[in-house]
């Protein structure tokens, strides 16, 4: 920042700063999450069983899924550039973090997924930066390819999405659900980990046109969403 203004200077640099920091304040809602809705000092340093948890915080969970819509079509409409609005692109961006880490909480809480929480978040980070070194090495066939890729990557986001909601209210049999549910977790790591490359090509894009005033908390969301559908792949696919 520069007079209370953000600046181009070290563009890329501080879009992972800010998805770092996006990270961080997952870690430090869940932990306010923790504290307030625990019944006692003995359940805030224990795991859960899942049920318990939705049961608990079902109408809260659902309440973030709903929120986090509304505030990622709020940070979308923002400009990647703007004069203005510094203080309010921050705020929704937060806002937006706060509604996920409601919707992630679970995750770090369940007595079921503690043995695979962390190999998740690792598998999560090495495609993160396998897929980044990628593109720091082939920077031209990312920005060539980027206008007829991204389309195509869209459009298999949305069939995932259809496929997702049907099996989650149409199919009946838990194994079947359990099978397609496991294929879907493997082609959503597919696609998220070409998203990565992509968003990190855009990054460089934005960084080159980049003249005053960048809107960092949008350039992050990107990055936080691509790592956040990978870790919940992940999860999905180690959990037994």
């Amino acid at each position: 920042f520069k007079n209370g203004k953000p600046t181009c200077n070290n563009y890329v640099f501080n879009v992972y700063l800010y998805l770092a920091m996006s990270i961080t304040l997952i870690g430090l809602f869940a932990y306010v999450i923790n504290e307030l809705t625990s019944k006692n000092e003995a359940e805030k340093h224990q795991l859960m069983p899942m049920n318990y948890i939705y049961n608990q915080l079902g109408s809260y969970i659902f309440g973030g899924m709903i929120l986090s819509f509304i505030f990622i079509i709020m940070i979308a409409f923002t400009n990647n550039f703007s004069k203005t609005g510094h203080i309010y692109n921050h705020i929704i961006w937060l806002f937006f973090v706060a509604s996920i880490s409601i919707m992630i909480y679970p995750y770090f809480k369940s007595q079921e997924l503690a043995g695979v929480v962390d190999d998740a978040l690792i598998s999560t980070a090495l495609v993160f930066i396998f897929m980044s070194i990628i593109v720091y090495a082939q920077p031209d066939f990312f920005e060539k390819s980027y206008n007829f890729v991204m389309p195509g990557l869209i459009v298999g986001l949305l069939a995932i999405i259809i496929v997702a909601l049907f099996n989650l209210f149409f199919v009946k049999d838990a194994q079947q659900m359990k099978t397609t549910t496991l294929y879907i977790s493997y082609i959503v790591i597919v696609l998220f980990s070409l998203f990565v490359s992509y968003d990190t090509s855009k990054m460089f894009q934005l960084a080159k046109i980049c003249v005053n005033y960048p809107n960092y908390p949008k350039s992050s969301v990107d990055f936080f969403l691509d790592l956040l559908n990978l870790f919940v792949s992940f999860v999905n696919i180690y959990s037994p």
